[in-house]
């Protein structure tokens, strides 16, 4: 097979894929979700992306958003965008069309959160979001990086309102 056929097979199974779940993931009730981002690039990193190309879209970070409810491991809703109120919103409102009922959102300290779960839902829901706290990794505290490359002891959280 030819790498565009195999291509457009993948564009096409994902499409009904995210009809599927668009479908049957639809005003289910639950108690508990969770929400996070992971991150990716397409192409590469952000932050070594050429003046040049600052405007395209289709390269640098991607975050995918993803919804899961913390008793039954469901996959409530996802998005793939970049790490903006725009796209925060987009995945709370994909979220609300997935769910039905007064329950519990938990989420980190990203400041998007706040309103955009306001927005989709309004006083239907609880929302929490949780910061864990970590010790400075060893390489940290002597100055080789600023960055935590695996996590460090969990030393406390925190919970924002």
């Amino acid at each position: 097979m030819r790498r565009d056929t195999i291509l457009a097979l993948l564009v096409l199974a994902s499409g009904r894929a995210e009809k599927l779940l668009a479908e049957r993931i639809s005003a289910l009730p639950v108690k508990d979700v969770q929400c996070d981002e992971i991150w990716g690039y397409v192409g590469m990193k952000e932050r070594s992306k050429p003046s040049t190309l600052k405007d395209v879209d289709t390269l640098g970070d991607a975050y995918c958003f993803v919804a899961i409810e913390r008793n039954t491991k469901l996959i409530l809703a996802w998005h793939l965008g970049r790490r903006t109120v725009r796209d925060t919103r987009m995945f709370t409102d994909k979220l609300c069309s997935a769910t039905s009922g007064h329950f519990q959102i938990t989420k980190d300290g990203f400041n998007a959160y706040p309103d955009a779960v306001e927005r989709s839902f309004g006083a239907d829901v609880d929302f929490a979001q949780l910061v864990k706290v970590y010790a400075a990794a060893t390489a940290m505290q002597a100055g080789v990086t600023n960055h935590i490359w695996s996590f460090a002891e969990l030393i406390g959280t925190a919970t924002l309102q």
